[in-house]
């Protein structure tokens, strides 16, 4: 199973089960990407992530058989992955099958292959393919606009640092959009207001295609729709805000779910 939904680490999983010729789960821990290793369900739901096994392209391997907290775990692996070039696999979490039924956020590769097709669909039938992916993920259209300049990012600790800033087109025009990330986008403003932020999703797309922006790669002048999607709701539990909400990123913002924010946005 995917330690989160995005990016490598959900391919990674095929990858290892097509060799070991087992099944994938249609699940993962989280129900999007997430920046740090103790945000998972897993860890709400207090199962131990050890023994957990690390090793990178170098061949390095490593067995942890006890460990003092979740968090220090992150900073164990972060430590590896910087020594790794930023790359390290992790497996983690041995749990018997009942605990995993309860722990886990389940069909979410099925809701990745959905909005991968809804989008293609789009794309082969001229329909606007945006508003197709925010139908799939029954989310919100929540700005759309024109990057004021590059991505302004650092890399610092393993962790991918920075912010996009958003001239507004549409029914934003004259409105700013800020968004910050660490690694994922986790906190957003609209006119220096706090706006969409985690646990809820902030997902930004190519505006003509609908194709994903990663956050470094942002270029001046590129035009965007930014679609916000609720998180699970085991995801928004106040233990869950408190794990992954924009306070534990160093925010004194208080966790609005999106569809409260989008109803009394603009």
């Amino acid at each position: 199973m995917p330690t989160e939904l995005g990016g490598g680490n959900t391919a990674v999983a095929f990858q290892v089960a097509a060799l070991l010729d087992i099944p994938v789960v249609d699940a993962d821990p989280v129900g999007r990407a997430v920046p740090e290793v103790q945000h998972t369900s897993f860890y709400l739901k207090a199962v131990p992530m050890v023994p957990f096994s690390l090793c990178n392209e170098f061949g390095d391997k490593l067995i942890v058989t006890s460990i003092s907290s979740d968090e220090q775990a992150e900073e164990i692996v972060r430590a590896v992955a910087v020594a790794s070039n930023n790359k390290v696999g992790v497996t983690s979490h041995p749990v018997a099958g009942k605990v995993f039924r309860e722990s886990i956020v389940p069909g979410t590769l099925t809701l990745a292959w959905r909005v991968s097709r809804e989008r293609e669909n789009a794309l082969k039938t001229g329909i606007d393919p945006v508003k197709n992916v925010v139908r799939a993920l029954n989310g919100f259209l929540v700005f759309e606009g024109i990057a004021l300049a590059d991505a302004a990012w650092q890399d610092k600790g393993g962790f991918t640092y920075g912010e996009m800033k958003l001239a507004g087109t549409g029914k934003w025009k004259g409105h700013e959009m800020k968004i910050w990330f660490k690694n994922e986008n986790l906190v957003s403003w609209i006119d220096g207001k706090p706006y969409v932020t985690s646990p809820d999703l902030i997902i930004l797309l190519n505006k003509d295609d609908a194709s994903p922006v990663i956050n470094p790669y942002l270029k001046e002048g590129q035009k965007v729709s930014v679609v916000a999607s609720p998180a699970p709701d085991m995801w928004r539990t106040p233990e869950a805000v408190e794990l992954l909400g924009p306070r534990h990123f160093g925010f004194e913002i208080e966790f609005v779910p999106v569809e409260r924010r989008v109803s009394n946005a603009l």
